[in-house]
């Protein structure tokens, strides 16, 4: 299906809407160069805009491609895990995001999530190899207690990225592994401690 001059237009336009709020957001240093390149970007815009050069709308778009590979895949490691990232998939799929933990706190979920009157724990899983082989979908012990505390549902979603760029994302439900019941026993006091902890952070 072929794309309109004015729907790329539109694309570009939308894109220099969200780069211009999610700038606000992000560390001095990054503010820095994405100034940079929203000034090249809102230029370039103009002037395809007023000429609808073919030419100049694909420059827009490279840069758009550059813009997003510096904001999400430098930034990714497999220890840490694009959290931003995957709260803006989990909006476009619906989900409502309240909370996102920024903060590294040592907790089994790293996004709370409001969709259709449920709320959703969601695991932020990372593969820099593009392959979502030997990647396990089961909850954890304190997984459930949080569940349980919140009345909550747990799902994980998995970012895969390879060589060549962002691969692709699966977002599935999490299994309930029933074998640690009869055999792991939990620090009630330190997982108490987490849930007074979350709850003093929480803001809805």
């Amino acid at each position: 299906m072929d794309v309109s001059v004015e729907e790329y237009l539109g694309m570009i336009e939308n894109f220099i809407s969200y780069l211009e709020a999610v700038r606000k957001e992000l560390p001095e240093d990054a503010q820095i160069w994405v100034e940079e390149y929203y000034k090249k970007l809102s230029e370039s815009y103009g002037k395809a805009k007023e000429t609808g050069d073919p030419r100049i709308i694909a420059m827009c778009m490279s840069m758009i491609r550059e813009i997003i590979g510096k904001l999400v895949y430098e930034t990714i490691t497999e220890t840490s895990p694009p959290k931003r990232f995957a709260a803006n998939i989990m909006r476009n799929l619906g989900y409502d995001v309240k909370w996102v933990n920024e903060e590294d706190m040592d907790l089994p979920f790293d996004l709370i999530a409001f969709k259709d009157g449920g709320l959703y724990l969601i695991s932020v899983k990372y593969s820099e190899d593009g392959e979502s082989k030997g990647f396990s979908n089961t909850w954890t012990g304190e997984m459930k207690y949080f569940c349980n505390r919140l009345n909550a549902q747990p799902l994980v979603l998995l970012i895969c990225r390879d060589s060549e760029g962002f691969g692709a994302v699966f977002m599935v439900p999490l299994i309930e592994d029933v074998t640690f019941h009869e055999t792991r026993v939990f620090d009630m006091e330190k997982l108490n401690g987490k849930m007074d902890r979350l709850m003093q952070l929480l803001k809805f």
